[in-house]
């Protein structure tokens, strides 16, 4: 079902949860949603970037840290990683608005790389579509 833009896969046990992972294309807001959401309500999780991991081996690390922090936390990535113990959100906007924020943000955008991005995604457990459903959600689940 849905509801003002959050679409719900399944009912997930929150009780246990302790992080999620907010995936979405480059470009979709994902940063800006959570940086409102941590700014408005004054909570602050752990707070974990894959595009800010440094080395060759960022996405083990990544895995790492979703696995053996056992504390809330809230994992940022454009694709995500299976992780029994966390909960996938994905941001999806129009692609029309990734290019314009990408070009306004970098200058230029590949529409082949954001197109093998969306077809390496997980499967979220709720897809919302836009920052301010994001920092709603967020603040729900924190």
């Amino acid at each position: 079902f849905s509801s003002k833009g959050v679409h719900y896969r399944t009912c997930h046990p929150l009780f246990y949860l302790m992080s999620v992972q907010v995936t979405g294309l480059p470009g979709s807001g994902k940063s800006q949603g959570i940086d409102l959401f941590q700014s408005t309500t004054g909570k602050h999780p752990l707070r974990l970037d894959l595009a800010l991991l440094v080395g060759t081996n960022r996405e083990q690390q990544f895995r790492r840290y979703l696995v053996e922090v056992k504390e809330p936390m809230i994992a940022e990535s454009a694709c995500g990683i299976v992780c029994q113990t966390s909960y996938v959100v994905r941001l999806t906007i129009p692609i029309e608005h990734v290019y314009r924020n990408l070009c306004n943000r970098e200058g230029s955008f590949d529409p082949d790389y954001l197109s093998l991005l969306s077809g390496q995604m997980i499967r979220p457990d709720i897809t919302v579509a836009s920052t301010e459903d994001l920092q709603d959600l967020l603040n729900r689940l924190f």
